[in-house]
């Protein structure tokens, strides 16, 4: 797949058993009638929650059967117990933290019933972009830098490392008082982007940021123990301290030809 669009040929040549297919694309004219031409099996995955993701983990774990099955079904069962966790601390909050979420560039952000807003919100943070009308194009959601402005966000988060440094950097953005106060988080980057929609990682995402906001009430996560473990876990990786200080910075894990900053 290329660009969005499905290469019939490169597709026929691979022989797969089954393809996973992007909903946006799913719903593509002309896209999936490839695939059915070629008789080759597709499973449909999108969501737009976390509830909705956890679904989609087990479908695909479903699909693979035997050992990813069982691990689909303990990642969801973990992704499961962070958000119960993460909605207990959450009651111990008093003054919501305003946010404003950057995806991949400074202007993309979240509109209301996306992945994103549905995990900023289970932190116990105000997400400025939710609710509000917004330019559209598929599942992006796109503010003005005068909305920016608005919004006057108390945190900014981005999921790519540039994005931040470009939100400190350059001149216009410097009115800002998130700006002013330093509060430009680069949200951590591991096997995937944490809290991206893409991302596998959304339960890393609310812990990260329930303690970068809310300190206090987050002294009884270990977010590194929890971090350490899953990976030993679920993807066979012993972290060292190195590769865990770049996840953090959300820099150095990912290529940048990925959509990550290299």
């Amino acid at each position: 797949m290329s660009g969005g669009t499905i290469n019939g040929e490169t597709l026929a040549a691979l022989q797969p058993d089954l393809v996973l297919l992007k909903r946006a694309m799913y719903e593509a004219e002309g896209e999936r009638e490839k695939l059915d031409k070629l008789n080759i099996p597709y499973l449909v995955i999108g969501y737009d929650s976390m509830e909705e993701q956890i679904e989609a983990l087990k479908l695909i774990g479903t699909a693979l059967g035997g050992k990813g099955a069982e691990q689909a079904g303990g990642i969801a069962a973990y992704y499961r117990s962070v958000i119960s966790r993460v909605t207990e601390l959450q009651k111990q909050i008093t003054e919501p933290v305003r946010v404003y979420h950057s995806i991949s560039e400074a202007v993309r952000t979240d509109g209301e019933y996306t992945l994103g807003n549905d995990w900023i919100t289970c932190v116990g943070a105000v997400n400025v972009s939710a609710g509000e009308t917004l330019k559209a194009a598929e599942s992006d959601y796109f503010a003005a830098m005068e909305q920016i402005y608005t919004w006057d966000p108390d945190v900014i988060i981005c999921n790519e490392a540039d994005t931040a440094t470009y939100f400190q950097e350059d001149p216009k953005w410097t009115g800002l008082g998130a700006v002013q106060r330093g509060a430009v988080y680069s949200i951590p980057v591991g096997a995937t982007r944490w809290g991206h929609r893409g991302s596998m990682e959304t339960f890393f995402a609310m812990l990260w940021l329930g303690e970068t906001l809310y300190p206090e009430v987050y002294q009884s996560v270990d977010l590194k123990k929890e971090v350490f473990g899953f990976y030993q876990t679920y993807l066979g990786i012993t972290l060292t301290e190195e590769q865990y200080a770049c996840i953090l910075a959300g820099n150095g894990i990912r290529l940048k030809s990925s959509g990550g900053n290299g």
